[in-house]
């Protein structure tokens, strides 16, 4: 890595991990996930780091291996503590839903141990490219070797495929959703609640209420009326939901995502800065609601409750700057893009936490911050 051979870019000030995928716009399944993982938590333990405060995702086309991505993301917030097992199930409860999760989770694994584990079909190179066999007529070299291993990969490709079939057709059957007990649960979002601002909050702030509300109604028909802190409506909630900042964190994006009290009943949804409210939101969605946000659109699951126990959890981010997409990208996919697919990429960017938006015009680039 470059960033080795640079001694960790040492004098340089800051600098960031990248990663390189669809180089040369190969969009086939490829990429290391757990070599990913393991870089990638490797070096941010390592105290030679230096300065390392950016994660740069770098595609050069957009829009497939929507779970090598959805990792990236996940390693662009917070890398430690993150293992391939744990991603695979939880992508799987967002993508498909509790009842099909563990199925497609085990069909993902095989998939991770043959093209989403494989270092050298992490940068594959089209067969015609390969000049070897053609030149030495040798039926022994790299290149046959590689195509020989590949092919050993199409008995586990072909057990992942029948779970995934069998897993569509037989579990997205009508069940009996699980009911939590009265006296276990902190809140219940459907029980008279209300989701609550500031008296005067910033646009970032209500744009986050009116995100909770409008996916909590997608899931269960329910609409959460949304009214300020001093209101008459608050005051009267048997239970509400506290969207905004309420602590300070500088230069952090810190959430805290918090049950407490009994009257009312409250869930707490705060960031030290507007923008960190709107994550502390989409994580809520994300983790206790099973809601997914992929690059090809949101994944909502259906329910008849809204009732969860107690909630106490902090997150922070490890990279300040998380950023996304490539030049390239744009040359080979988005420069034909129209302004609702550009919103479409700006709102899947906020909701996978990335802060920091590398765009080009006219031949130039530059950084914004969403």
């Amino acid at each position: 890595p470059i960033y080795q051979k640079s001694n960790y870019f040492k004098g340089c000030g800051e600098w960031g991990l990248g990663v390189v995928h669809t180089f040369g716009n190969v969009e086939s399944l490829h990429g290391n996930l757990q070599d990913l993982i393991d870089r990638t938590q490797a070096i941010v333990a390592n105290p030679r780091r230096g300065n390392l405060t950016g994660f740069y995702i770098s595609p050069e086309s957009f829009h497939h291996n929507f779970l090598y991505y959805d990792l990236v993301t996940e390693l662009a917030w917070n890398p430690k503590g993150v293992t391939l097992d744990n991603f695979l199930r939880r992508y799987s409860i967002r993508r498909y839903g509790e009842e099909s999760a563990p199925e497609m989770a085990a069909a993902w694994k095989l998939v991770a141990e043959t093209v989403y584990g494989d270092n050298e079909a992490a940068n594959p190179t089209p067969t015609y490219q390969d000049p070897l066999p053609m030149a030495t007529g040798s039926p022994d070299t790299a290149f046959t070797q590689e195509v020989k291993k590949r092919i050993g990969y199409i008995p586990k490709l072909r057990k992942a495929v029948a779970m995934a079939e069998h897993a569509a057709n037989v579990w997205p059957t009508k069940k009996e959703e699980k009911q939590m007990p009265t006296k276990k649960y902190a809140i219940d979002l459907l029980d008279d609640c209300v989701i609550a601002v500031a008296s005067t909050p910033s646009w970032l702030e209500q744009h986050a209420a009116e995100e909770l509300a409008r996916y909590v109604q997608a899931m269960t028909g329910a609409l959460l009326p949304i009214c300020t802190w001093n209101s008459a409506q608050r005051k009267e909630a048997k239970s509400l939901v506290f969207v905004g900042q309420r602590f300070k964190d500088e230069g952090t994006e810190k959430f805290v995502i918090k049950t407490k009290g009994t009257q009312p009943k409250t869930l707490m949804l705060i960031g030290s800065r507007p923008r960190a409210t709107l994550y502390a939101v989409y994580d809520f969605l994300e983790k206790e609601c099973g809601v997914g946000f992929f690059e090809d659109g949101d994944h909502i699951p259906k329910k008849t409750t809204l009732r969860f126990g107690p909630i106490d959890r902090t997150e922070k981010p490890y990279f300040t700057r998380r950023v996304a997409p490539s030049p390239c990208a744009y040359t080979y996919t988005a420069q034909f893009w129209g302004v609702e697919e550009w919103k479409t990429q700006v709102d899947y960017m906020a909701k996978r936490k990335l802060n920091t938006f590398y765009w080009t015009r006219g031949g130039g680039t530059g950084m914004a911050r969403t």
